[in-house]
């Protein structure tokens, strides 16, 4: 890991924008030493080598409204002399003077980049929030006042200087440890989310969490506050947040290993977190297969990785069912609808696909019984969100039979997609018949009433056993079936 920022072109005119801004504060404004640095997530990702387009800029003794006006003052004053239209440099100002006067803070495009100006605060959290009460601070305070120490380095624009305040964070970013810049218990009591986000950050810039990470989660004060702080929504939108990175399987495992996924989901056994493992392997190799468009002429959608990246996390309780309003239902399928809150579009393919599990695996595992009239009405009854089933029941029969090698339960469903392809069927749940009730009740002399709905069905198993058939086709051979079935 380099100790030295990279800049490219635009961060370096951003970042000498911002020196002669000061220079130029100082000068109108009768303001001395005034300190100017970019925070947070911006200097982590550049000392990782990573490009960021999020740059927070922190200030003293100036608030982020009034040196963001400065800005616009300072290009539009030189725009004679340079040449360089000031539009061409400042994009859409928005301030927000609702805070007070030493707090304004303001969002400015610089060449193309949305900037965040702040002034450099101090937080204290109520007992029974996690927003916390802001107030002027200093540059110490400002780092310790961020989530993990990796996150609480600053760039010092004027000394062109990386500022390590709490000691730290350089070392922890080398290192690739997670550590909050004060007591753990007190940063997750003041903020729970921070957990969730941790295990997110960790993921996905492969990080470690400390030993007082782990520690912190379990103490009592911290377990009584989470669910105080934090909403239902919240938590699924992080955890969604976490299956829609590029490592949700590590994130899913992290939340296994420090016991949160008990806090969000439910109590797991030692065997269940095995299955859980399981279910990340094979979760992972579906969606890779679905996603290589060499092989998949419909790949999965990003709510179809993310489906099933969520079967696989709920896989543990993937037979138990719970009586909802006199129906069975799923407990994965109440789990991320009324604990996770998560949406519809979510909800519905992953709840079909628990269903539908054990129907696919029985599929998959009897290559005999693949007739087009059993794939077609398979198909059917799944409906338009088969291809996220049928990979979650992947998921579901890699643990299932775990006695099983996985390359052959996964061989055996690749038989089975193969064979709906090869069939043609896999547009089988949007098929309409081609005979209508008329032509059923009048060309095969059924009865109006219950009758002609079983005549559909055998219309449509006509259409899957014979594709591209005609009209006149149809009506004959189900009206000899109909005289042998009489006879």
């Amino acid at each position: 890991m380099s100790s030295k920022l990279v800049l490219n072109e635009i961060e370096q005119k951003v970042i000498n924008l911002l020196k002669k801004t000061a220079d130029y504060v100082e000068k109108t404004k009768s303001l001395t030493s005034l300190e100017v640095r970019l925070a947070g997530g911006w200097v982590r990702d550049k000392l990782l080598g990573c490009q960021s387009n999020d740059i927070d800029v922190t200030l003293k003794d100036i608030s982020g409204q009034d040196f963001a006006l400065a800005i616009v003052e300072f290009v539009r004053s030189q725009e004679a002399t340079t040449l360089v239209p000031a539009d061409s440099v400042l994009g859409k100002l928005v301030t927000n003077p609702e805070q007070s006067q030493h707090l304004e803070t303001a969002t400015m495009g610089l060449y193309g980049l949305d900037i965040d100006f702040v002034s450099l605060r101090a937080e204290t959290y109520p007992d029974s929030s996690r927003i916390p009460v802001v107030t002027p601070g200093t540059v110490l305070t400002d780092a310790l006042r961020r989530d993990f120490t990796v996150n609480s380095l600053f760039y010092n624009v004027r000394t062109d200087e990386i500022e390590d305040i709490t000691g730290r964070g350089l070392k922890d970013l080398a290192s690739r440890s997670l550590v909050t810049p004060v007591d753990a218990v007190a940063s997750f009591i003041d903020d729970p989310l921070r957990i969730l986000r941790g295990i997110r950050f960790a993921s996905r810039f492969n990080f470690t969490l400390h030993d007082t990470f782990f520690n912190a989660i379990r103490h009592p004060k911290v377990l009584d506050v989470f669910f105080i702080k934090l909403s239902k929504e919240r938590i699924g939108e992080e955890l969604s947040k976490m299956l829609n990175s590029t490592n949700p399987e590590v994130a899913v495992g992290m939340l296994y290993d420090t016991g949160i996924a008990a806090l969000i989901l439910d109590e797991f056994t030692p065997e269940q977190y095995k299955q859980v493992q399981r279910a990340l392997v094979a979760a992972r190799q579906a969606v890779n297969y679905f996603s290589d468009a060499s092989t998949q002429p419909s790949p999965l959608s990003s709510t179809g990785d993310f489906v099933v990246w969520l079967f696989a996390t709920l896989v543990p309780w993937r037979n138990e069912k719970m009586l909802e309003k006199k129906k069975e239902v799923y407990v994965p399928t109440k789990t991320s609808r009324d604990r996770l809150k998560l949406p519809n579009p979510v909800v519905i393919p992953l709840s079909q696909s628990f269903a539908f599990a054990k129907s696919f695996d029985k599929l998959a595992h009897q290559p005999e019984s693949l007739s087009r009239v059993t794939i077609g009405n398979f198909i059917r009854e799944v409906g338009s969100n088969w291809h996220v089933a049928l990979a979650c029941a992947y998921v579901w029969s890699a643990v299932e039979r775990s006695d099983e090698p996985m390359h052959k339960t996964f061989e055996n469903f690749e038989t089975l997609l193969q064979r709906v392809y090869d069939y043609n069927l896999q547009d089988a749940y949007s098929w309409k018949p081609i005979l209508n009730g008329k032509q059923i009740t009048q060309q095969l002399h059924v009865k109006p009433g219950p009758d002609v709905k079983s005549a559909i069905e055998k219309v449509l198993e006509w259409q899957f056993e014979h594709p591209g058939g005609e009209v006149d086709d149809c009506i004959r051979e189900l009206s000899q079936m109909s005289v042998k079935d009489k006879n």
